[in-house]
């Protein structure tokens, strides 16, 4: 993709740079994006809108969260780490868990979405990530029912697949969780761990949100040498200044960094500036009648196909001096893309 951006002749690639800020010029005219190359050189780039898709990070507080009423993590926060030390290979899961779990063998995860799915899927496929020869136990603590992704209403109910069809399924599509819904590895352990495939895990679910089952998930925490969180991220944004100088700071709340249904980034006064956009990991739009999806989806849209299509056409929509490549009557500009 970088090749291919690179031969555009209305694009410069810049690698090996690290964006640091981005400052609003005065009277609406514009932005500066600043950015570190990997020699120590500043670099400076002038652009009418600035697209920010620089991946996520954990939401603040996750080691510490409450899952239910009297069921907090803040009582196991020293074994607690999460899910981007497993699934991104530029982090490291802490020594110290590591070093417990290869003694233990027992994992909690937190979360019932794909990042926590892809985690156990990693520690049964991978088991020497956590010093193991063998498997870990693993219990996945989860709030709502798990979901997984079907083509048609017809499919599910050949799999014995329980859904709602009014919540569940996509009106434009047909397909049911079409944004919640597990995928690929992640769905076919989740239906073995479901007893859907008669093939035997070792991972055992525990739907939090009742007494009983929340003393199971207590119980769980207690003895589990590692707990890994898996709730979400909020985007990873560089520094952010207004035209006077102060600092401007994204909203968050629970499913991550707040943007508008058409990628406008919301700060935390909830007022938006059409020169700041957002998307991506952490900053998931709403769905809306633009992206489409199940009506009982309440958290972001997000994921590769999702950015290409329905998310990049709307993104692509606040960025008219872009759409001359692909709709007619626009005019010629330069596209500045910074990479690290």
């Amino acid at each position: 993709m970088v090749a291919l951006l690179a031969r555009h002749p209305r694009c410069r690639v810049v690698t090996r740079a690290s964006v640091h800020r981005v400052t609003l010029r005065e009277s609406g005219d514009g932005a500066i994006v600043t950015a570190l190359a990997e020699d120590g050189s500043s670099l400076e780039f002038l652009a009418d809108r600035v697209v920010m898709a620089m991946g996520g990070t954990p939401l603040p507080g996750h080691a510490t969260q409450e899952l239910t009423p009297g069921l907090s993590l803040a009582a196991y926060a020293d074994k607690v780490c999460h899910s981007e030390s497993l699934v991104d290979r530029r982090k490291e899961m802490p020594a110290r868990l590591v070093d417990a779990v290869a003694r233990d063998g027992r994992v909690v995860i937190v979360g019932g979405a794909h990042s926590a799915w892809s985690v156990a899927g990693l520690l049964l496929r991978s088991p020497e990530l956590v010093g193991r020869t063998e498997a870990p136990e693993i219990t996945v603590l989860h709030r709502t029912p798990v979901q997984l992704f079907y083509l048609s209403t017809e499919e599910a109910e050949a799999d014995g697949y329980p859904f709602d069809p009014v919540t569940d399924v996509c009106a434009d599509s047909g397909r049911v969780n079409r944004f919640g819904g597990l995928r690929g590895p992640a769905r076919l352990l989740a239906q073995a761990a479901l007893g859907m495939t008669g093939e035997t895990v070792p991972v055992r679910l525990i739907r939090i949100g009742e007494e009983a089952s929340d003393r199971e998930a207590a119980s769980a925490l207690d003895a589990a040498a590692a707990v890994v969180v898996a709730t979400g991220y909020q985007a990873r944004l560089p520094e952010l200044r207004a035209e006077d100088g102060g600092g401007l700071t994204a909203r968050v709340e629970g499913t991550g960094t707040v943007v508008t249904e058409d990628a406008l980034l919301v700060l935390a006064d909830g007022s938006t500036d059409e020169r700041l956009l957002a998307y991506g990991l952490g900053a998931g739009l709403r769905i809306s009648g633009a992206t489409g999806g199940e009506p009982g989806y309440t958290r972001r849209a997000d994921g590769v196909w999702l950015y290409q299509n329905g998310i990049g056409d709307i993104v692509l929509d606040h960025l008219p001096a872009l759409r001359g490549d692909v709709r007619p009557h626009a005019h010629s500009t330069t596209i500045e893309v910074t990479q690290r």
